[in-house]
């Protein structure tokens, strides 16, 4: 624990966002894989994943500490990384990808840079698993949102009801369905007032 501070006091949120990141940063000297170089000259293939999985973690504590721009600059690496451990079309990279663009949607003026994630993750998700997986639902509607936001109704309200067919058919009384339709209904919504 950091110095001064004892285990009853506890750490604050910055604090233990702070030690999360020199953590991540002390594993990665361990075990980290240059992308400079050659696959072929090196043996740490194996820590490949590893160094995602780490590029990802650390994404996750910069947006919890609300730095948009370092959170996807690891959500990049980190997909970098899947890429050539795993090919371009993986779960990691649609996972990535699919952050990639929450973050970007919680951000001013950033929807075309989200609808970019959401639709690559989307491909990605589809390719994979087909067109009835709760995870392809849950792209389908994090971009619908985005679509709202960008004023395309139609297409937005696609997706919605895309994504709706799939959570239905999963469970009609979840609170993703339940979220789906008042996205809907917002969507719907702000369209009429757009239009008079």
């Amino acid at each position: 624990s950091p110095a001064g501070v004892t285990l009853n006091e506890g750490l604050s949120w910055k604090d233990m966002c702070k030690s999360s990141l020199t953590l991540f940063e002390q594993v990665k000297n361990e075990c980290w894989f240059d992308p400079m170089e050659s696959l072929e000259d090196t043996e740490e293939v194996r820590h490949l994943p590893l160094s995602g999985h780490l590029c990802f973690k650390t994404g996750e504590v910069y947006e919890l500490t609300g730095s948009a721009e370092s959170a996807l600059n690891s959500y990049m690496d980190a997909a970098n990384f899947y890429r050539i451990a795993c090919g371009d079309d993986n779960m990691y990279v649609a996972s990535v990808l699919h952050r990639m663009g929450l973050v970007c949607s919680g951000t001013e003026d950033s929807e075309y840079h989200a609808l970019g994630y959401f639709n690559e993750s989307l491909s990605i998700r589809k390719s994979l698993l087909g067109g009835n997986d709760l995870l392809v639902a849950d792209t389908l509607y994090a971009s619908a949102v985005v679509l709202s936001r960008l004023n395309r109704y139609e297409a937005s309200m696609e997706r919605y009801h895309e994504a709706l067919r799939i959570q239905m058919a999963a469970s009609q009384d979840s609170n993703e369905v339940a979220r789906t339709l008042s996205g809907m209904g917002m969507c719907h919504c702000s369209h009429r007032a757009f239009s008079l």
